[in-house]
C-alpha cells in the first residue's frame, strides 16, 4: 500500500528492505535482496547503484565533486 509523503511522494513498502519513493512515473526502488537502488524517470529505468558501489547510468554523466 503506498503512503502518500509530501505533495507528490509515495512511499510503496519498508524502504528499510525493500521499496519505491517516488510520484509514480518518477522513482527509486531500494531492493535490499539483491543490494541495489534502481532509479527510474518517466517510468524508464536510468540508472542502477550496486552494494559495491558500481553506478550505472543510461545516457550521458555531467559529474563534479568536492566531497572526496
Amino acid at each position: 500500500m503506498a503512503v502518500k509523503f509530501l505533495s507528490n511522494i509515495y512511499i510503496d513498502g519498508d524502504i528499510s528492505t525493500d521499496g519505491k519513493v517516488g510520484d509514480g512515473q518518477t522513482y527509486v526502488i531500494c531492493n535490499a535482496t539483491s543490494n541495489r537502488i534502481d532509479f527510474y524517470v518517466n517510468n524508464v529505468h536510468v540508472g542502477r547503484l550496486e552494494s559495491d558501489g558500481d553506478l550505472h547510468i543510461k545516457g550521458d554523466v555531467i559529474a563534479k565533486s568536492t566531497l572526496f
